[in-house]
């Protein structure tokens, strides 16, 4: 049986393949910061953490890139999140994390692709 991954919203999915292991998985602070008049640096945090995942695929079928890539139009982008089921079935809230995907052509019918994602609780 092969790992899978799935992205779901309401009734539309997309399975792929699971992604290579070793995803960097990083945390960060929501925060504006600027240059006042004078020079200084000032720095607002918003108090909220964002949490990220970073998906590497390198076997996609032609169908799955297809797939993906109606799905990820349909979130319109970054616009709306999903659930991720990860391959141990554990889901978080998700968003992609980039307004594009890009794609590179490994064969004349397969796809890679590295995918960051916005996650809502650290992920695994």
């Amino acid at each position: 049986m092969s790992l899978t991954i799935t992205f779901t919203k309401d009734a539309e999915s997309v399975t792929l393949p699971a992604p290579l292991p070793g995803a960097p998985v990083s945390t960060a602070r929501i925060q504006a910061s600027g240059v006042a008049a004078d020079g200084g640096e000032y720095i607002y945090d918003c108090g909220i953490a964002r949490y990220g995942k970073t998906e590497k695929f390198e076997d996609l079928s032609a169908l799955e890139k297809g797939e993906l890539e109606i799905f990820f139009h349909a979130r319109k982008g970054r616009q709306e999140s999903f659930t991720y089921t990860d391959s141990g079935g554990n889901e978080y809230a998700a968003s992609f994390a980039e307004p594009s995907l890009t794609f590179t052509k490994i064969s004349p019918e397969r796809w890679s692709l590295t995918l960051p994602l916005v996650l809502d609780a650290m992920g695994a």
